[in-house]
């Protein structure tokens, strides 16, 4: 019988245990540590996780700097530039060079559909044989694989699906309604276009401004990276998407039992975002992130020089919006719900050089009149000091007092 993970007799590991400051994390992206948009809970993780990245394993990408790939374009400098980081092609091969030994054992890709890829099987076992805790984002369960569970079970050795949603699964109720914080979601032109590293950069502008800025995860590598609140959303029944993303911000807004603000509740909350509108198989969640959120502002994430969706067809191309279009179809979607308005736009431009890069902002700025920048290549100051003008101006913004001065100033980049 397959050990399910509310088998008593898998050993658990809480939340707030997953990873530490302290941990030591081997990060596995076989055939993917390439691209940012390739290995992107690996790249997140490495970027922005306190925890430190001891090695990535990742057999046809071995070499002694795993960063050596951000610092090598340099129109597009990485500020998240990371302590050297090795790759092995085996965590068995980690386990023989490392001075430590890994604390934590990380899938940090995820192939379409989210199975299990046969051929990690012998580095996940290493991992349980060496009583490393195995964390994976994976649509499928390692609890719920029986060789896998069994083996962790015998080496009472935690097993993590970050997949896994919250239970009870809950309908949007429209308790969104009687938050009183302003909420900022962001949306893309497709998957993979840079949503939750825009939401990471955008809470870290914001708190460095001296605003208390919440965000909710939405998805399994956001997760990893302490959040206020969060849930897989694309994996929730789609029925309660937009209820599973209301519970989320309602959260992260940390109010009363008569929806009033308490010590806790921030001036902000960020909502990272999923898909696209306009994506023929993920639409769903996009929407119903939409709806459950209940935005006052957004911000649209877009890849520069990307024309077409990251999309497997019979052949036959699904072509990326125009911006315009884009952020039309997401106004006018939100607005029976809770109208919105944009904020800024996001571009992601790894290998477009600067003169090319200055260009994109100017033709963006001047198509939609909002604030465009890459967050990785510069900081989403920016971005911020346009959102908290917007915010003083709707009625949840009013009620914030550090919102309510326009322009922000001070901010470190």
């Amino acid at each position: 019988m397959p050990q399910h993970a509310d088998d008593p007799d898998l050993p658990r590991l809480p939340q707030d245990r997953w990873l530490r400051p302290e941990d030591r994390v081997a990060v596995l992206t076989h055939g993917e540590w390439h691209g940012a948009f390739s290995a992107k809970t690996a790249v997140a993780v490495w970027r922005y996780c306190p925890a430190r990245v001891s090695c990535i394993i990742d057999r046809d990408h071995v070499g002694p700097d795993a960063g050596a790939r951000f610092s090598a374009d340099p129109a597009h400098p990485d500020r998240k530039r990371r302590p050297m980081t090795p790759v092995f092609a085996s965590l068995e091969e980690a386990l023989g060079h490392l001075d430590e030994p890994p604390t934590r054992f990380l899938i940090g890709i995820a192939p379409e559909g989210g199975g299990l890829d046969g051929s990690w099987r012998a580095d996940i076992e290493t991992a349980i044989d060496a009583g490393i805790p195995v964390l994976a984002g994976l649509h499928r369960f390692l609890a719920d694989d029986p060789e896998i569970a069994a083996r962790a079970k015998k080496n009472a050795v935690p097993l993590v699906d970050l997949r896994r949603t919250p239970e009870p699964p809950v309908a949007a109720s429209g308790v969104g309604r009687r938050n009183p914080v302003p909420v900022v979601l962001l949306v893309g032109t497709d998957c993979r276009s840079g949503k939750m590293t825009t939401t990471v950069e955008l809470v870290d502008a914001a708190k460095r401004m001296g605003l208390r800025a919440a965000w909710v995860a939405t998805g399994q590598t956001g997760r990893l990276l302490s959040p206020d609140a969060g849930a897989p959303i694309d994996r929730t029944v789609s029925d309660f998407t937009a209820g599973e993303t209301e519970r989320q911000v309602m959260a992260a807004a940390r109010l009363d039992d008569a929806f009033g603000p308490t010590a806790d509740t921030p001036d902000i909350i960020f909502v990272e975002g999923q898909g696209a509108l306009s994506h023929p198989a993920y639409s769903g969640v996009s929407l119903g992130l939409l709806h459950g959120s209940r935005p006052d502002l957004i911000v649209l994430c877009h890849v520069w020089d990307r024309t077409e969706k990251v999309y497997k067809t019979d052949g036959e191309a699904f072509y990326i919006l125009p911006l315009d279009e884009e952020v039309e179809l997401n106004l006018m979607l939100a607005k029976p719900v809770h109208p919105t308005r944009l904020a800024g736009v996001a571009i992601a431009t790894p290998g477009i050089p600067e003169d090319e890069y200055v260009e994109a902002t100017r033709r963006v700025e001047a198509l939609l009149g909002v604030p465009c920048v890459d967050p990785v290549r510069v900081s989403a100051k920016l971005f911020v000091e346009r959102i908290v003008e917007m915010i003083g101006e709707t009625p949840r913004g009013k009620r914030v007092p550090k919102l309510r001065y326009g322009k922000a100033t001070g901010i470190q980049a």
